[in-house]
């Protein structure tokens, strides 16, 4: 690698290989990282201690991911847990289930000062059956929840994650990320069953809710979506959706989005390109005050009920949804409204 750029992918993996093959002591920080798993070559890749998931069948071994000692998170006694946590940098807790005992251990330790600070939280399948609250934490951290399982609220206001990817997560009940900061967020394929709020959060490096399903309503009023696309493709609105005041930066993409309650995007700023081409809306929609700075695509997109299209200053209608598809489309031309 002599000569290589240390900004380069190449030179991080290269690097990041040569420290795992470092020899380390027991209980140290490197032991948390996945190549030195305890067992990990020499003995099961899952625990197998008795399962703590709801409904598993007597005998049903525990199936989570190792952390040491040859047990998962939930099984490791009070003082391995804790020798665990304060000396990570990986944290594995994939398919983990979190009682409202260990979350409370495990986020008290990870926040603690004493603690050197994980920069990966791996929590893929992992299954919460109380409130997780991380609120106003602020973690220089890639977190990985995706295939998770939320059974209660949740509560990530004002949270700061590097990366988080929440891909095919269930959300069971509101699902708060009021204020959150949320850099290269993937959302894509969750289903948040109660109210999503996102009202002023900051997407930073692109965002992903392509087939995202909002069983509840969400809001994304005031939120800011830079340095990268807006992907909502063919993600699917049950009850309203608000967009107000929201700023997106970058390209925006919600074709095929099927909003079937209110949609309401007043105010809305979008500096570049914005399709919301075979979009349907089937309630009120409004596009009160929009500003289109790029191209904007509403080809075979349906309005089946009313749509206030009075736009922001200097923008054209027939222009803006040129190719959309609706009765009476000569009227919304003409008035503003349809």
């Amino acid at each position: 690698m002599r000569g290589a750029d240390p900004r380069s992918a190449e030179y991080i993996r290269h690097y990041v290989d040569q420290i795992a093959r470092l020899p380390c002591s027991s209980g140290s920080a490197l032991t948390s990282h996945p190549h030195h798993e305890e067992g990990a070559m020499t003995g099961p890749a899952t625990c197998s201690q008795p399962s703590l998931r709801s409904g598993a069948e007597p005998g049903r071994q525990c199936q989570a991911a190792i952390a040491t000692q040859g047990r998962c998170l939930a099984h490791l006694p009070q003082d391995a847990l804790e020798r665990y946590l304060r000396g990570a940098i990986y944290v594995n807790a994939a398919r983990v289930v979190f009682t409202p005992v260990l979350l409370e251990r495990v986020l008290t330790i990870l926040t603690d000062h004493r603690s050197i600070g994980a920069r990966h939280l791996n929590l893929p399948g992992a299954e919460f059956t109380s409130r997780l609250e991380f609120r106003h934490e602020r973690l220089s951290c890639r977190a990985d929840f995706s295939g998770a399982t939320f059974a209660n609220s949740v509560d990530f206001c004002g949270t700061h994650f590097e990366s988080v990817d929440f891909s095919g997560a269930t959300f069971g009940e509101h699902a708060d990320f009021r204020g959150a900061e949320l850099d290269g967020a993937n959302f894509g394929s969750v289903t948040f069953g109660g109210w999503s709020d996102f009202r002023e959060t900051t997407f930073g490096n692109g965002v992903d809710f392509a087939w995202a399903r909002f069983m509840g309503g969400a809001s994304f009023s005031k939120a800011k979506f830079s340095c990268g696309t807006a992907n909502f493709r063919y993600s699917a609105f049950g009850r309203s959706a608000h967009f107000e005041k929201a700023i997106f930066e970058e390209e925006a993409d919600f074709s095929g989005v099927d909003f079937k309650d209110i949609a309401w995007f007043d105010e809305v700023v979008f500096d570049a390109d914005t399709t919301f081409s075979s979009a349907m809306f089937s309630d009120d929609t409004r596009f009160r005050g929009v500003h289109f700075s790029g191209e904007s695509d509403f080809r075979l997109a349906t309005f089946q009920e009313t749509i206030d299209a009075r736009l922001g200053e200097g923008q054209d209608p027939q222009r803006v949804f040129a190719g959309a598809d609706g009765s009476d489309w000569i009227r919304i031309l003409l008035t503003g409204y349809f």
